[in-house]
């Protein structure tokens, strides 16, 4: 039984990764991650190191990406500061992804009653506000910071999660397999984690690619105008900011950890859009 699990698993793999979306994000999205993990061994030198004569030093065999305006190792802190960006975003996701799991299941379950439209309306209220504008004014009251940051930011994503999985919810508790569970017998609980759920997973997690992202975008925005991650500790957002006064005389202050931002957020919007092409055949007929 553990053997043949495993091999539908292997399966199912090989055909994802036939997609090149799919492939092509997580390299991408790899390739940040393992440099995050390894950070403290692939910098070459320390990122809070200040070194006034090389300041606004441009990229040379010493520094590759050059240097900022405090002289400091501009590919060290992208290599560390894809640790804190990285992390944020992974936080960001499991907070609103575990809020909105439990709010849009139990919505989606009972849809009609009171349960459902107390949920809805307060997720109609968080709605109202943009997402960056309302972790800034979370950000305002909580002050800036890694935790209060990833809170922010994870409250504000909380309302388009759980429509996500409630619409999911709606949709699987519709098919026979569910009224089969019901009609033997299993209870409330069993039918929503063990019928329900894993056969609502695909667009659950599709989305959550899509939303790492997004809390990628929000925390290095976040950042940048001076409510997120605090100087001397390096953030692609930071560095950003960091060094728009030099666009002119020193570009690549700001260009390359921009580019890195890019990259991070172009990654997770690849995988997820090959995610949804994947486990929806509708979408991969239209597209070809």
């Amino acid at each position: 039984m553990a053997m043949a699990s495993a091999n539908r698993n292997l399966v199912l793999l090989c055909k994802m990764l036939r997609n090149k979306s799919i492939l092509f994000g997580l390299i991408v999205i790899s390739a940040l991650a393992l440099m995050a993990v390894l950070a403290d061994r692939l910098m070459p030198h320390d990122p809070l190191k200040i070194d006034l004569e090389k300041r606004l030093q441009p990229p040379s065999s010493e520094h590759l990406l050059g240097a900022d305006s405090l002289g400091r190792d501009i590919l060290s802190r992208i290599i560390l500061g894809s640790r804190v960006s990285l992390g944020i975003a992974l936080g960001v996701v499991l907070l609103s992804l575990t809020v909105g799991i439990i709010l849009g299941t139990f919505s989606g379950y009972f849809m009609g009653s009171w349960l459902d439209e107390a949920v809805m309306r307060v997720m109609d209220i968080l709605m109202v506000f943009p997402g960056v504008l309302l972790a800034m004014v979370l950000l305002g009251v909580t002050g800036p910071g890694f935790l209060n940051l990833t809170i922010a930011i994870g409250v504000a994503s909380i309302a388009p999660f759980t429509r996500v999985v409630r619409g999911a919810v709606i949709s699987v508790k519709e098919n026979m397999y569910v009224e089969a569970a019901r009609a033997v017998g299993e209870s409330t609980q069993s039918i929503i984690l063990r019928t329900i759920l894993p056969n609502a997973l695909a667009p659950i997690l599709t989305y959550a690619t899509l939303r790492m992202g997004v809390a990628v975008l929000y925390a290095s925005t976040l950042s940048f105008l001076g409510l997120g991650i605090q100087p001397p500790n390096p953030e692609w957002g930071i560095m950003v900011s960091d060094g728009r006064e030099f666009l002119r005389v020193a570009p690549h202050v700001s260009t390359f950890p921009g580019l890195v931002i890019s990259m991070a957020v172009l990654g997770f919007n690849i995988l997820g859009d090959g995610l949804n092409d994947f486990f929806n055949p509708r979408v991969r007929e239209r597209r070809g």
